[in-house]
């Protein structure tokens, strides 16, 4: 190798020298005490001689910069000195004290070559020994022994020598290996960095396209089916990509588990409605299991939980072609947290026995003839058991080869919030439900069985009254009591699929006028029904039916979902984009031109400080990857120039380096917020509503099919906030309820990370950073109606643009005990 690895001795250069030092001194002053016992009269002549020779030692330490020889005066001098005080006093031991002085010191020798003059030295000595004092030393020993001694002290010193330099190259080799194997992780991880981008940057220009064409107006089947095969297809792709990377880290030691609040339900939800699209048209029935009692806000990492959920529900579905598929959530309390316990079967393929040992292995795929057709790379299950394992949990299967599998794992967590996560707002005797599934679309009859003990448990979970219809006969008596108004029959919501709703429209209509009808289809329906009709997508599960029940509205997919709604305009703000791929730039434009939002586009970090300077943006978008100039030294220069720059405008990264850490990466740059290639339409929404000027954005009225079930003419105090007035936040938004719901909840989902970046730039004296984070929180506060909260932020903000630190420091933590009020305030209600 080029670079050759320097070996760190077993102790430094100066502790060994001590070390040598002291041996000299203990060996020699033995002889002196010795000498006074048994011959007095060469005593002063013993202590003069090994003074003179210690004051000798000590120079060449100090003066002598040459190490070799350094050791080599050191060494002559003790063994001299051991020899010369030995003669005097006419002992024996001199000669065997040569072989305890050198023995000791060569085992801390600093290199190699001193050990092998040590050892030379020592054997020499010995000889010289017997040839000038031979009468000295046959008064003592026989000759044989004396002889026998030289050997095996010469044997033990070659011997220590061999082992010191064996260990001395073990150590440099094991060295060199560590070196090889830290620049290897370091090439790995710079390679996977690099690998994400090169790809993400293209997929971002093939989503992105594909995601400008869906938004066209009148688009044929045709078209519309293969813009949606290929935006899907590159969506699969980047989620192997992403597989690869976490596994990268999770191998390395580098993957990081936060430890923050979480909303359980939210999870629950996103992971259902993704299990549901990708399940797409295959007969199975996807039911979800939650215990209702359970805590509604944890403390872990959601991410990887929701991760870890997802991948599982993912298999689930991959390997089940029709039957059922089944989510269990449970909280068991475990200390001051909860055994958050989760667990997925469904009746798929299964795995034979001699292959679960093998379940886990990274790149494995089993029976892999039979699921040729499955997508995969193989590490699924191999990172959700690490997963699980790095959050101290236990993952388990159980498998029956052609009948199905059994996944589940338990999880510790914390808990923020021990309110049940399903409430119901009025007295439970309140409510009486009508349940008419659709059984007969159910072929398989042991799910069919199981679907309807899941109904009935469901309805002993809520604690409500309920009946369930079980036949043809059953729905007839009781529809037949309702419109003949038999007190028994007093329902507040009936339930019915898509297929008896159709089968019954204008009976069903009719009812609408004075019961809640909810008709329950799968998600890729197209459905037309009256105006009174509430629509749920299944699967129907505590959740969505305690919503209903509360009256909360229950968002949904459709076959339109293709079709966007744009939930804002912005036409006077202003945005820069900043990217050196014109098809990129071209993406972004389309996406903006949505909104009504000018766009101006460059193509370099050069161009863009120029463009900075001159103009006025409302917005940056900037790539991370560029020539010449980064997008991470051009916001270090806008943020270093405060006299040419706007320091408040926000710049978002908008990059294809999406590495595990990368978020954190750049909002400690100087990035107000990141979107990963290719853009998500939800995230690049969510971001622009964050940071674009609240008087410039102009909400709409939503076009997704968004059902809310709340009565029109219901009191406007409905939500009982303390910290908000909703009357204020509703005359932002024109009083409608669903888009001041919409910002409720993008408040309330960006309110633990402006937690933070609010405590960091506060704990590390940031008020540059502090004062834009204020300025924001006083706009966004407002907008929802949290008057006081928004007051205090625009107070601190006033405060840190004059530099009173006393009076930031004196409402810092007032201000966030209020925006945490604020989040629980919201949290209630969503």
């Amino acid at each position: 190798m080029e670079n050759q690895t320097e070996v760190r001795p077993v102790v430094s250069g100066s502790v060994m020298k001590l070390l040598e030092y002291l041996l000299y001194v203990t060996c020699t002053g033995f002889h002196v005490l010795y000498a006074h016992d048994q011959v007095p009269e060469v005593e002063d002549r013993c202590l003069i001689w090994m003074l003179a020779c210690g004051a000798v030692m000590i120079a060449v330490m100090l003066i002598m910069k040459n190490d070799v020889w350094q050791q080599i005066i050191i060494i002559t001098l003790a063994t001299t000195t051991t020899f010369v005080v030995g003669y005097w006093v006419h002992t024996m031991e001199f000669g065997l004290t040569v072989y305890l002085v050198m023995g000791i010191m060569v085992a801390w020798l600093q290199k190699p070559v001193l050990n092998i003059i040590s050892s030379i030295e020592g054997l020499l000595a010995m000889i010289l020994a017997y040839v000038c004092f031979k009468d000295v030393i046959l008064e003592k020993v026989s000759g044989l022994f004396y002889l026998t001694m030289t050997i095996i002290g010469a044997f033990a010193m070659a011997s220590i020598c061999y082992m010191v330099i064996r260990y001395r190259k073990q150590v440099a080799f094991i060295e060199e290996q560590k070196q090889s194997l830290i620049q290897a992780q370091k090439s790995k991880d710079m390679f996977f960095a690099n690998m994400s981008h090169e790809i993400r940057t293209p997929m971002n220009a093939v989503v992105g396209m594909c995601e400008l064409i869906l938004r066209e107006p009148n688009l044929s089947d045709t078209v519309r089916e293969n813009a949606v095969g290929i935006r899907n297809s590159g969506k699969n792709l980047l989620a192997i990509i992403n597989d690869i990377l976490d596994f990268s880290k999770i191998e390395s030691g580098k993957l990081y588990y936060a430890q923050e609040p979480y909303s359980l339900s939210s999870v629950i939800n996103d992971v259902v409605a993704m299990a549901m699209v990708r399940k797409g048209k295959k007969p199975i029935e996807v039911l979800v299991d939650c215990d209702s009692n359970m805590p509604a806000v944890l403390i872990g990492d959601e991410m990887r939980i929701r991760q870890i959920i997802t991948n599982l529900m993912g298999n689930a579905v991959k390997f089940t072609k029709e039957g059922r598929i089944k989510l269990t959530l449970r909280s068991e309390k475990s200390g001051t947290g909860v055994l958050l316990r989760v667990v997925v079967s469904d009746t798929g393929i299964g795995i034979r026995e001699e292959d679960l040992k093998l379940l886990f292995e990274a790149f494995m795929r089993l029976d892999a003839k039979k699921n040729s057709s499955v997508e995969g790379t193989g590490l699924g299950l191999a990172i959700t058991k690490r997963l699980v394992e790095g959050m101290h949990g236990e993952l388990t299967i159980t498998s029956k080869y052609g009948e199905g599998s059994e996944f589940g794992f338990f999880i510790p967590q914390g808990v923020a919030d021990r309110k049940p996560i399903v409430h119901l707002r009025q007295p439970k005797k309140e409510y009486h439900i009508l349940l008419i599934p659709d059984f007969e679309r159910i072929s398989n009859e042991s799910v069919r069985q199981e679907y309807g003990e899941f109904l009935e448990r469901l309805i002993a979970q809520l604690g409500i009254r309920g009946y369930m219809v079980t036949d043809e006969k059953t729905r007839q008596q009781q529809i037949v009591s309702i419109l003949e108004q038999d007190p028994e029959a007093d329902y507040t919501h009936i339930f019915i699929s898509g297929y008896e709703y159709q089968a019954n429209e204008q009976l069903y209509d009719r009812l609408a006028e004075e019961i809640q009808i909810c008709v329950v289809i799968e998600r890729d329906t197209v459905f037309h029904g009256g105006k009174n009709i509430r629509i749920i997508y299944k699967p129907m599960y505590l959740l969505t039916m305690a919503a209903i029940l509360n009256g909360e509205s229950v968002t949904g997919l459709s076959k339109k979902r293709e079709q966007e709604r744009i939930r804002f305009i912005a036409p006077a703000c202003k945005v820069l984009a900043v990217d050196d791929n014109m098809v990129n730039l071209q993406v972004i434009k389309g996406l903006l031109k949505t909104y009504r939002i000018e766009v101006d586009t460059v193509e370099s970090a050069g161009e863009a400080l120029a463009e900075m300077r001159n103009g006025k943006y409302d917005l940056v978008l900037m790539d991370h990857m560029m020539p010449v100039m980064d997008g991470m030294e051009a916001v270090e220069k806008i943020r270093a120039d405060k006299e040419h720059y706007d320091q408040n405008i926000p710049i978002i990264a908008l990059t294809a380096n999406a590495v595990n850490g990368a978020k954190n990466m750049f909002l400690k740059n100087g990035f107000q917020d990141f979107i990963a290639k290719p853009i998500e339409i939800a995230t690049l929404e969510h971001v622009l509503l964050s940071w674009l000027p609240k008087d410039k954005v102009e909400l709409q009225e939503g076009q997704m099919n968004a059902i809310r079930m709340k009565p029109e003419d219901e009191d406007d105090s409905i939500y009982h906030f303390e910290t908000i007035d909703e009357k204020v936040g509703l005359s932002y938004f024109a009083n409608q309820r669903a888009d001041y719901e919409d910002i409720l909840r993008i408040f309330y989902e960006g309110g633990k990370k402006k937690q933070i970046e609010l405590r960091d730039a506060y704990e590390t004296g940031n008020m540059q950073a502090y004062m834009i984070q204020v300025h924001s929180l006083k706009s966004t506060a407002l907008n929802i109606g949290a008057v006081r909260l928004s007051e205090m932020a625009k107070n601190q903000e006033v405060a840190a643009r004059s530099s009173r630190l006393e009076e930031v420091i004196q409402n810092h933590d007032s201000m966030m005990e209020e925006y945490r009020l604020v989040l629980q305030d919201i949290e209630k209600v969503l």
